[in-house]
């Protein structure tokens, strides 16, 4: 201090001015800060994810998008009314034995305390506040489009115009980095036709919602100051802390991410199901119609039965090569319910023709048996001339090659 005077420097002036401006010259303001800026920290950690990426299983895209609303939703409240609380409690219970001072929380005036320290330490709590939700924010969407950027990542094709594989059971678009998918599709019969039990288009449209409504969670979060500063007259004013922006560069280039991400997905389930188009002939065939056109050819019975064996012959080849379910990404499609209609589809077509067989054998016994009575009623009847019984001896030489063919159509 001496050796500072020496050289015409005024340390004791230079420390006042110091200390008129510091905050920190007394030890409340110090231990209010700092705990401020533990119940930041803790904010981030304890409750520090807009999305709830850790799902142990996967969910239909309405359960999921239910799932991360709820998580939105609770970390909202949280920040506008526990943080929040949390945060005034720590700051007037700091301050609460400061009267008349540059600290005076019951000041009134709000020219004076413009002018205060407190305005001064309520401006930079606001900053270390806006400083922590962006950092949720930003970790939050980083972990969401992580999560599908992984998930997705293995649905890299080179040729994007053709299922990779004969197979129907291909795994080729398994993901390693998790053991479940995200979201439950079914593949089912509609008009004859394969179709996912939800539009595909729908899920870039949800995940974009779900990710700028996680922005919009924390951009309804009010400031510290005017829960703190109760005797100043806001008169109906209720400012907000800043957060991030929908529009800021590197949120639209996550949201970009995300978008290609999905759609690098969904191209793949497009190809899947335009396998399925080699069952359309399964799918579209009328019963009746096939029945009635059956008639028509009016086939033997040997030609039926090759015709049941053919169904039965195809009902086991689509159980063989249609999987109850497959991994694409981030979806796992259920094709259980089309695989089961399929296989019904080839049964109930084997037992109508085996129903029609049946009708077809009674209906030649019947007309069968029906000659064999009329021919043994014609052999009881006496004939009255020797004409007649001529006529009928002729016709008695018949009855083997007549026998042979009623045999021949049982």
């Amino acid at each position: 201090i001496n050796h500072a005077k020496s050289l015409g420097y005024d340390f004791q002036a230079q420390k006042a001015r110091f200390e008129f401006k510091s905050l920190y010259t007394r030890p409340e303001p110090i231990k209010a800060m700092v705990n401020i800026r533990e119940l930041c920290n803790e904010m981030m950690t304890t409750k520090g994810n807009l999305f709830n990426t850790s799902l142990s299983k996967a969910q239909r895209l309405e359960e999921f998008e239910q799932t991360q609303n709820q998580q939105q939703t609770l970390i909202k409240l949280f920040l506008q009314d526990t943080w929040i609380n949390q945060l005034k409690n720590q700051v007037r219970q700091g301050f609460q034995y400061i009267v008349q001072s540059w600290f005076n929380i019951n000041e009134s005036s709000w020219a004076i305390y413009n002018q205060s320290k407190l305005s001064s330490f309520m401006n930079v709590s606001k900053f270390i506040m806006q400083d922590s939700l962006r950092t949720l924010v930003e970790k939050s969407l980083n972990d969401f489009v992580e999560l599908v950027e992984n998930m997705c990542n293995v649905c890299q094709m080179k040729d994007d115009s053709v299922w990779p594989s004969k197979s129907l059971k291909y795994e080729g678009f398994f993901p390693t980095r998790r053991k479940t998918s995200l979201f439950v599709v079914n593949l089912k019969l509609e008009d004859f036709k394969a179709n996912f039990s939800t539009n595909l288009d729908s899920f870039e449209e949800k995940l974009v919602t779900l990710f700028d409504n996680a922005i919009a969670a924390t951009s309804t979060v009010p400031q510290l100051e005017k829960f703190v500063m109760e005797k100043l007259f806001w008169e109906g004013q209720n400012p907000l802390l800043e957060s991030v922006g929908l529009k800021e560069p590197w949120v639209c280039e996550k949201r970009e991410k995300l978008q290609n991400a999905i759609r690098m997905a969904i191209r793949p389930m497009e190809l899947y199901s335009e396998q399925f188009e080699q069952f359309n002939e399964v799918m579209s065939v009328d019963i009746d119609q096939f029945l009635s056109d059956l008639d028509e050819k009016n086939p033997t019975a040997l030609e039926v039965k090759e015709q049941v064996d053919q169904f039965i012959a195809q009902k086991e080849k689509l159980e063989n090569e249609i999987p109850t379910n497959i991994t694409i990404g981030p979806f796992q499609v259920l094709t259980d319910t089309i695989r089961n209609g399929l296989s019904k589809k080839c049964k109930t077509m084997s037992d109508a023709t085996l129903d029609y067989l049946a009708k077809k054998l009674r209906k030649q016994a019947d007309d069968g048996g029906e000659t064999c009575k009329s021919i043994s009623r014609r052999l009881f009847e006496k004939p009255p001339t020797i004409e007649i019984l001529d006529e009928m001896r002729i016709w008695m030489e018949t009855i083997p090659e007549t026998l042979i063919e009623e045999k021949q159509k049982i």
